[in-house]
């Protein structure tokens, strides 16, 4: 069976970084980064560029401590290392670095399908809505959509999951899987998988009496602070995520 190819969301190296480095609110288990550290040791990973460099940008420009601030990246630093080495050192973890294609271009101005826009209803109905809300495919999405779509064109004969804590590109990919019985410049191969869901498929079991499998502490909260003065978007369980760039 051919491995599966994994491209990562930028919610995905955001969990990593806050439970490595105190990364934005709330706390992440250990189980979390160990499944992240054993998916860049052994998988198939797919990073598109344009993740890395909003991940790094929020990394390293955002909340910076000016009265120590050489001691403060030297901290960051160490923390984002495995990424960098993972990148340039490890065969197996590669950066996707492609112009958007007319189809991103596209799927960012297109009319949302009576379907999807009936599962956004759901999504936003009951609750305060943030800032920007209701949403879908804003900043970098639509490219980051685009780049999961070209990684499973490749090879339709391998799974190919786009890891996301995002709902909203969840929601995406099933529309892409929905239209592709319709459209052979789909690809039927692609799946969402919820970060969340990596301990489980890494094979790291959970800690001794734990109840919440892994996920961050205040994930299950609907509402609250954004992160950075904006306020992000849900998680998969309804948790708040850090702000796309350039989508304010």
């Amino acid at each position: 069976m051919k491995q599966p190819r994994y491209v990562l969301d930028t919610s995905v190296l955001y969990l990593y970084l806050r439970g490595k480095a105190g990364f934005g609110d709330g706390a992440v288990a250990p189980r979390y980064c160990k499944a992240f550290d054993r998916l860049l040791a052994g998988s198939h990973v797919i990073i598109p560029h344009i993740v890395l460099v909003e991940m790094m940008g929020q990394f390293f420009h955002t909340n910076i401590d000016l009265d120590d601030y050489e001691q403060w990246r030297r901290r960051r630093k160490v923390a984002f290392n495995p990424i960098l080495s993972a990148v340039f050192q490890k065969s197996n973890v590669h950066v996707r670095q492609e112009r958007p294609r007319m189809a991103a271009i596209n799927r960012a101005h297109e009319i949302i399908p009576e379907k999807t826009v009936t599962k956004l209803s759901r999504r936003f109905s009951g609750g305060t809505l943030r800032p920007r809300e209701p949403k879908y495919l804003d900043g970098a999405d639509a490219q980051i959509l685009d780049d999961a779509i070209c990684t499973a064109m490749e090879d339709r004969t391998t799974k190919c999951y786009l890891v996301t804590s995002d709902t909203l590109l969840k929601v995406a990919v099933e529309q892409v899987t929905d239209e592709s019985s319709r459209s052979a410049r789909l690809p039927d191969n692609l799946e969402a998988l919820g970060t969340y869901s990596l301990p489980a498929r890494m094979g790291v079991p959970p800690a001794p009496g734990s109840q919440n499998r892994g996920k961050p502490a205040g994930s299950r909260r609907r509402h609250g602070r954004g992160h950075g003065g904006d306020q992000g978007t849900r998680d998969e369980n309804g948790g708040k995520m850090p702000p796309r760039g350039g989508s304010a």
